[in-house]
């Protein structure tokens, strides 16, 4: 989980780098010049495939924490620490073949005039590519997240309840389980609220993309103002998230050394101790929580 979200935080900042404003060329010039910006350039391939690999990480995240939770016994045969690696390099592999095949499908550099424009072949072309672009970045990993979230809600009151019902063990032994109970939980809540804000700030402009495709409405006019920005607004919240529901994210944060004067080394040094001490713990519920 702790690779996933550093992944996720990683996506989210090249997003944000990406969203830097830049001129655009009213004609390209002849050549491999001319054809790179008008399929790589000219639509933000960079920007959206940075967007959609976050997309898919929070579906990865999610998938996760269902699977230690429910399965916490055959959780480390299905996800070892060596396969987040590679499930990551799947989702950014996964986010740049969507868009780099949808880039160079529909964009084309006039050869007279050397402007870049795009073409999706007719209505019943733009109605399926539209289709398919909103399954795969939007309609699946909505399903994903809400079914494993509500399957993940559902084993945690379970084992609350188990917890409260067993009446046979030791007072210690239950104030432990409850413990790994409540980590869980904490986790469990700051991946709904990215959930949440996700669906909040993508909903509009992924139903607004997929009825412009079947000429339902005209996609590129007020909503494409008002959505865009909406769902860009999702890369710059996860940080927030973050410190909002993690005491461990916001400690680590106030005890880091942009907030340290000179000539604090020695306290900077105690209170780095002590957030080591407190991840370290952190870890170590984590671990307990998935044997």
């Amino acid at each position: 989980m702790d690779k996933l979200i550093r992944s996720l935080a990683i996506a989210d900042l090249c997003s944000s780098i990406n969203l830097l404003p830049y001129p655009d060329a009213v004609s390209t010039p002849d050549g491999l010049i001319g054809f790179v910006y008008c399929k790589v350039i000219y639509l933000r391939c960079a920007l959206w495939i940075s967007l959609v690999a976050s997309i898919f990480i929070l579906t990865a995240m999610t998938i996760e924490q269902c699977v230690s939770i429910l399965f916490p016994l055959k959780y480390r045969f299905v996800f070892p620490k060596n396969r987040s690696g590679w499930v990551i390099l799947g989702v950014w592999v996964a986010s740049g073949t969507i868009n780099v095949v949808y880039n160079l499908v529909i964009t084309f550099r006039d050869s007279e005039t050397g402007v870049c424009l795009t073409d999706f072949g007719g209505d019943f072309f733009e109605a399926i590519i539209g289709t398919i672009i909103f399954v795969l970045e939007y309609f699946l990993p909505v399903v994903i997240m809400v079914t494993a979230h509500s399957m993940t809600l559902r084993c945690l009151r379970k084992q609350e309840g188990a917890i409260f019902r067993n009446r046979s063990e030791s007072k210690g032994v239950v104030q432990r389980e409850l413990a790994v109970v409540r980590a869980r939980k904490k986790i469990f809540k700051m991946v709904l609220f990215v959930i949440i804000t996700f669906i909040s700030t993508w909903s509009i402009d992924q139903m607004a993309f997929l009825l412009h495709g079947w000429k339902v409405i005209n996609y590129y006019n007020f909503i494409y103002q008002v959505s865009v920005p909406l769902a860009l607004i999702n890369s710059c919240a996860n940080p927030f998230i973050y410190a909002a529901t993690n005491p461990h994210f916001r400690k680590a944060l106030c005890n880091s050394n942009l907030w340290k004067r000179e000539g604090s080394t020695s306290k900077a040094g105690n209170a780095t101790s002590e957030g080591n001490s407190s991840f370290a713990s952190r870890d170590t519920s984590m671990v307990t929580s998935r044997i």
